[in-house]
């Protein structure tokens, strides 16, 4: 539908049931990019992707699995991989399970420590200003064809932040959150600590990497002794959404004024 008002969830659970399978053209080609020529690597055919998690978010719900008593099955799913030290490094974990182990009676049970893939729903952060599109994730509130039209990127983004509100913050706040982890693994190989192979494919390290210890970014700098309060600083500023909305609203409405 066009972007008229504002987005409304109906609460009808699509965003925390039957998760697996909703993945676009350009997911499929990254992953068939990623598992071929190296770097970073997808374990999970696209076919198996839920909800991508973070490494904070994931020791956050298993703590909240614990006191809930409810199981929950999360596993690695983009990753580096040090062939030499026989070490993975986890960047996106997968939620293993068809529906949301935390949704009752159509209501999120942890809402306010809900993860950040759950707060940016429908949007998937990807916008094509070529074709006047918004890539979404399946919701019957809206379709991906809000604008139908050419825009300048900053246009777009007004637009998507007057229709989702809260929604377009968490999705861009996803987006720096995932540079945050960019520049940290630029860091890590530029120190010399981690030697991610390059342009081999995934089949030709896979039986190594499932007999290899496998990390969070954090927990590796912190197993290395390398200091890390200064980056976790930094992603929780990120992580602080009434700042990061200060932030976006400056940066947007400065490229509105030129």
């Amino acid at each position: 539908m066009p972007m008229h008002g504002k987005f409304e969830c109906n609460l009808q659970g699509c965003c925390c049931a039957n998760l697996r399978g909703q993945i676009s053209k350009d997911e499929i080609e990254e992953y068939n990019f990623r598992n071929k020529n190296g770097q970073i690597y997808y374990l999970m055919p696209p076919k198996d992707w839920t909800i991508n998690l973070f490494e904070w978010e994931v020791k956050r719900l298993i703590e909240i699995a614990k006191e809930k008593n409810v199981n929950v099955e999360l596993k690695p799913n983009i990753i580096l991989f040090d062939e030499k030290q026989k070490v993975g490094i986890a960047i996106g974990w997968n939620l293993e399970h068809d529906n949301c182990p935390f949704l009752s009676n159509l209501k999120c049970s942890i809402y306010t420590e809900r993860p950040l893939a759950c707060r940016l729903y429908p949007l998937k952060g990807i916008f094509e200003p070529e074709d006047g599109t918004a890539f979404v994730f399946k919701c019957p509130r809206v379709d991906k064809n809000y604008f139908g039209a050419k825009l300048k990127m900053a246009e777009a983004l007004k637009l998507l932040r007057s229709y989702f509100g809260d929604i377009f913050y968490y999705s861009e706040q996803n987006h720096f959150l995932n540079r945050y982890t960019i520049e940290l693994i630029k860091f890590i190989t530029n120190k010399g600590k981690f030697k991610p192979n390059r342009s081999k494919p995934l089949d030709f390290f896979r039986k190594k990497i499932e007999k290899s210890k496998m990390y969070g970014l954090e927990e590796f700098l912190q197993l290395n002794n390398i200091p890390i309060e200064k980056y976790v600083k930094q992603r929780e500023e990120l992580q602080n959404i009434e700042s990061f909305k200060k932030m976006m609203d400056t940066i947007l409405d400065a490229n509105g004024s030129q």
